[in-house]
């Protein structure tokens, strides 16, 4: 009886000549990714439950104590009642939505695929194009959604009180604040390859340094809440902008955090092209 051995099949670098994937490929590629991992769906649950719990509990406590408010609390709120409705949600829903972000990418390198995408798209840099392009769209989509329905909450306990008003740029600037920090973690995690070490790298640069920084003596203080990334500055997009006291203006302050992510996205595409694949079971 003979039998016939199978060939052997060994893995060959892409051919030159072979035609480079289209980027349209690459994206859906990486909305497959996305939508077959549990992250995103308990990331994604996380961050609709913290928002909207978050943004209850702010604006029923207020709504309850309005009578026994300071007057100096009370013009505040006057001044600025959607910065009470989406300004608390945000501050923690953006920790779930960097998460997110973190496992797009640092997800690969945990389980070694990242070696199988770099090999079938040999330039680097639309790989985290891809990436974040795809993860800017889910999230800014589940962001929104949220941000309407923190609003109608919001505004359904604030209105017999204060004049909430109708301006999309805050509803608009909720998304828009959470995708970009997202952006920034995305590009940190591109630069560590680790998931833990960038998660508990990214909550610290957008959490903890700004609030350290603002204990700063003088203008120091004031200038470290509002220019770090996850400071006042890029919060202020969704606020009514009515602040004298603050240092920019709502699409100033977003402007300083886009740039903190257009730069981090840089650097992470610049390292992404100069780094040699990772083993194919990486140790992170």
């Amino acid at each position: 009886m003979n039998l016939e051995q199978a060939p052997v099949r060994t893995w060959l670098p892409p051919d030159p000549t072979d035609p480079r994937p289209r980027f349209v490929d690459l994206l859906a590629a990486e909305w497959t990714k996305m939508r077959t991992v549990r992250s995103t769906f308990w990331a994604l649950l996380a961050m609709v439950v913290i928002s909207t719990a978050l943004a209850w509990v702010a604006t029923a406590v207020m709504a309850s104590q309005w009578d026994t408010l300071s007057a100096e609390d009370r013009a505040y709120l006057v001044a600025d009642p959607v910065g009470l409705i989406f300004q608390p949600a945000a501050s923690y829903a953006q920790i779930a939505i960097c998460v997110l972000a973190v496992m797009a990418i640092a997800g690969e390198y945990s389980t070694g695929t990242m070696r199988t995408t770099l090999a079938a798209v040999p330039r680097r840099w639309p790989v985290v194009a891809a990436k974040a392009g795809v993860f800017a769209v889910v999230a800014f989509v589940a962001t929104e959604i949220v941000a309407i329905g923190v609003y109608l909450l919001g505004r359904a306990y604030l209105s017999p009180h204060v004049e909430v008003g109708t301006d999309l740029r805050p509803i608009l600037g909720f998304g828009l604040y959470l995708i970009t920090i997202g952006l920034f973690a995305l590009a940190l995690a591109t630069v560590l390859r680790h998931v833990a070490g960038s998660i508990t790298a990214v909550l610290a640069l957008i959490i903890v340094v700004p609030n350290v920084g603002s204990f700063l003596p003088g203008k120091w203080g004031e200038y470290a809440s509002t220019y770090l990334p996850g400071g006042d500055g890029g919060q202020m997009i969704m606020s009514s902008g009515q602040n004298p006291g603050a240092v920019v203006t709502p699409w100033q302050g977003y402007g300083v955090l886009l740039a903190w992510a257009v730069a981090a996205l840089v650097l992470a595409a610049v390292t992404l092209a100069r780094r040699s694949a990772p083993p194919s079971r990486s140790a992170i």
